[in-house]
Parts: structure tokens; C-alpha cells; sequence
């Protein structure tokens, strides 16, 4: 009877030894295949920026993108005027992260793209969104920051929905671009303000998402002083370097440290 009962123990081990390593297995395949999809959302949320910088007269523009994750809700675009004078430039950033975020990114360059008149003003624009977003993005809400700018007279027009205030950097003095505005797709009328600046040669505005200046180190001490310290004593550099220099501070900031959001950074000098 001993014998019998542990040949029934064995086989009854030996199959469940057997179902476990069927199951790891497919487990691995599944993971796999997260993998796979997610390389593959990346790829085209990258499709989804800007594939090059626009040439602009007497303007230059660079750019930094960094998901905390494969795929993130920070989102800006160059956006074409149909007048060669004139461009448009958006930054977002979704609540959340990952592949829902990431899908309401593409919504917005779909907006972005067949919008025809609503984008060559910022506050319409930004209306046009909330009304096509409300609704759409399942309990998500997003910042926004649309500006038009106009290379031959050098003046910026803009608006905001709740985004990070961008700011100009003038001989070392910085300047928040600010304007009233909430945030989109949670409420169904919103009156969005416009402003205008005018700038100047020499001028630098750093639009970003606040993935940057609340990122943290071993501390729990936030980048935003040092990112105010590096506009303030590097503003002479190239918009390049200067978002480079951003980069790089940043980076040794958090040290060991992962980003706790996606990272979005577009630059603008006046020449």
C-alpha cells in the first residue's frame, strides 16, 4: 500500500511539474509578446514627433524626448501654417502613463493634422481640442501649450490649457509666458485667453513638461532649481547646447535614480 501511495505521489508530482513548466513557458511567450507590441508602439509613437526641425528665418529650434517608460504621454509638434512666415508649435503632456497615454498622443496629431482653420489661432485651437477630446480619453485629462510665431515681425502669440509655463530667457532674465487656461478634455466649455509678446534677437524659450523640473534624486530633492540656476548662468549658449547642458545636469542629478515621468523639452533662439 506504501509503494502504491508514493507511485501515485510521483506521477501526481511529475504532472504537476509538467503543467507548471507548460505554464512558465507560456508565460515567457507572453511577456515576449508584450515586449514585441510595446517596441512596436514605441516605434510609432517616435513616428509621431516631428522627423525633422523646421527651417525658420532667423530662428532655431531643438528638441529632447525622453518616455520614462517604452511608450509615453508627453507629446509636441511642429505645426504647418501653410504660410512661410508663420509656424505653430504644441507641447502636451497626458495624465498617466504607457500605452493609454501613448494613444491619446496619436489622437492629438490627428487633430493637429486635419484641423484647417481652427490652428491658426491658439485659443480656438485649444477649444477645438477640449471639444473633440471631452469624452475620449477614458477618465485621462491633459496640459497644453500653443503658440504661433512670426518670423518676420518676431512676434509670439500664445495660449495654455493648465501646461507648464514656458519661459523666455532675455540677458539672463527669466520671463514665464503665463495665461489662464484649464485642463483639457475634463470640462465642456472652456474660454481659452491669448496673448501676444514680441521678441527680440537673442531671445531663448524653453518649452517643457513637467517630467523635467519634478524629477528627482536619492533625496527626493526636485530638478527644478537646477534647471532655473542652468537657464540663468548659460543663456549665451546656442539653444542646442543649452538643452544639451539641460540633459546632461539632468542625468547626473538622478544619478541611480529612474525618471518618475516622460521628459519633453523644445528650445526656440531668435537670431
Amino acid at each position: 500500500q506504501l509503494e502504491t501511495n508514493i507511485e501515485t505521489l510521483d506521477k501526481k508530482v511529475e504532472s504537476r511539474t509538467v503543467e507548471l513548466a507548460k505554464s512558465l513557458e507560456e508565460q515567457k511567450l507572453l511577456l515576449t509578446q508584450i515586449e514585441q507590441e510595446l517596441s512596436i508602439a514605441r516605434q510609432i509613437q517616435q513616428n509621431l514627433l516631428p522627423l525633422k526641425i523646421p527651417k525658420v528665418s532667423n530662428t532655431k529650434f531643438h528638441t529632447f524626448y525622453q518616455p520614462m517608460s517604452e511608450v509615453g504621454g508627453d507629446f509636441y509638434d511642429f505645426v504647418q501654417l501653410n504660410d512661410e512666415k508663420r509656424i505653430g508649435l504644441f507641447i502636451s503632456d497626458v495624465s498617466g502613463h504607457g500605452v493609454p497615454a501613448a494613444f491619446i498622443t496619436s489622437m492629438l496629431k490627428m487633430l493637429i493634422e486635419s484641423s484647417i482653420n481652427e490652428k491658426k489661432n491658439p485659443a480656438t485651437f485649444l477649444n477645438y481640442l477640449n471639444k473633440r477630446l471631452i469624452k475620449q480619453t477614458y477618465g485621462h485629462f491633459l496640459t497644453a501649450f500653443y503658440c504661433i510665431y512670426d518670423s518676420e515681425n518676431r512676434k509670439l502669440s500664445y495660449s495654455r490649457a493648465a501646461h507648464n509655463l514656458p519661459i523666455l530667457i532675455r540677458e539672463g532674465q527669466l520671463i514665464r509666458l503665463y495665461t489662464p487656461g484649464k485642463f483639457l478634455a475634463i470640462l465642456d466649455h472652456i474660454d481659452f485667453v491669448e496673448k501676444e509678446i514680441q521678441l527680440e534677437k537673442g531671445d531663448r524659450i524653453i518649452f517643457y513638461t513637467d517630467g523635467l523640473t519634478e524629477a528627482i534624486n536619492e533625496n527626493y530633492a526636485e530638478f527644478e532649481d537646477i534647471f532655473l540656476e542652468i537657464l540663468k548662468n548659460e543663456y549665451e549658449k546656442p539653444i542646442e547646447a543649452l538643452i544639451e547642458s539641460i540633459h546632461e545636469k539632468l542625468l547626473g542629478f538622478i544619478g541611480n535614480q529612474s525618471l518618475i515621468d516622460d521628459v519633453c523639452i523644445v528650445g526656440m533662439q531668435i537670431e
